[in-house]
């Protein structure tokens, strides 16, 4: 799910936090104050400018996700990620920019695809860090 609202901050038009507000606006947050959701959305934006990493394809490349997002296009020159994958489907999340997002699986065919795909994942971004950990090395 953090994925999916980095996702959005990244590909947001203006006012960044502003546009990632709604997606803290989640079924745990209802009925607590509205103010939570600004905040939430402040803070998380303060977090991401801390990474230093000003667009989607440096901010999934150097936290070695590549895995975890739909491949549009990629060459030396050209590196284009699209949507995060759904762990309990994974396929690239299908809504729309500035929707919530529901990451929890909601049956035990869910559940089955959710473990397997995020156990593959994790297994390729390990891979992925161990190389990257290699080359600071030599």
């Amino acid at each position: 799910m953090k994925l999916w609202r980095i996702h959005q901050y990244f590909h947001s038009e203006e006012g960044k936090t502003e546009d990632i507000k709604p997606a803290f606006k989640s079924r745990e947050l209802e009925g607590q104050s509205g103010c939570l959701a600004d905040k939430l959305a402040f803070d998380f934006e303060t977090w991401l400018k801390d990474f230093s990493t000003p667009t989607w394809p440096e901010f999934i490349e150097s936290h070695c996700l590549q895995d975890f997002v739909e491949c549009i296009e990629y060459s030396d020159e050209n590196k284009v990620y699209g949507k995060p994958i759904s762990l309990k489907t994974g396929m690239p999340i299908a809504c729309g920019s500035g929707a919530a997002y529901d990451a929890m699986p909601s049956c035990l065919d869910e559940c089955e695809t959710f473990f397997h795909t995020a156990s593959r994942l994790i297994e390729k971004r390990s891979k992925r860090i161990i190389d990257k950990v290699g080359q600071i090395d030599e």
